[in-house]
């Protein structure tokens, strides 16, 4: 979460300063695994985890490229997304304690988004509810949950979409 803050509030002071206006929430984003489960965060973990070393095995096996071909992004971009690249592979790839995991309860799952909407000063949420080899009737009841008791905790002005 904190180098995503760094790169919008890079993009806030150059909208400032360069373009005289204010960039708001409504123009950030940020994209997050969601899984919310009935009893908490060890259960909803322990039911993901297999799902997401499915993911990590599949999709971090494949070359950068892949995903950002020649010419997708300027060279100095292309340099921060090897870097992240690098940083990820020697870690292991991706895991469900880096940063605050909307993983959980309901209620747990509300606060910690509520929290990092706040931290990089974004207003939309992008959820990846599917996982993996994430079976569908997991998916749908998390989904469901989302929809009826995380949406509802939200404060109406923190969502924008």
């Amino acid at each position: 979460m904190e180098r995503l803050k760094q790169f919008y509030d890079q993009y806030r002071q150059y909208a400032s300063e360069d373009f005289g206006y204010e960039a708001g929430p409504e123009q950030f984003g940020f994209t997050s695994i969601v899984y919310v489960h009935p009893d908490g965060e060890e259960a909803a973990a322990a039911e993901l985890e297999p799902h997401i070393k499915y993911f990590k095995e599949r999709a971090f096996t494949l070359p950068l490229p892949t995903f950002f071909p020649p010419g997708y992004t300027a060279a100095e971009s292309y340099k921060t997304r090897i870097e992240i690249a690098r940083e990820l592979a020697s870690s292991g790839g991706p895991t469900l304690t880096a940063g605050e995991p909307l993983i959980g309860s309901p209620e747990q799952v509300g606060e910690r988004l509520e929290r990092n909407l706040a931290a990089c000063g974004a207003g939309t949420l992008m959820a990846q509810f599917q996982v993996g080899d994430m079976p569908h009737d997991k998916v749908m009841r998390s989904m469901e949950l989302f929809g009826s008791e995380v949406m509802p905790f939200l404060s109406k002005n923190k969502v924008t979409s």
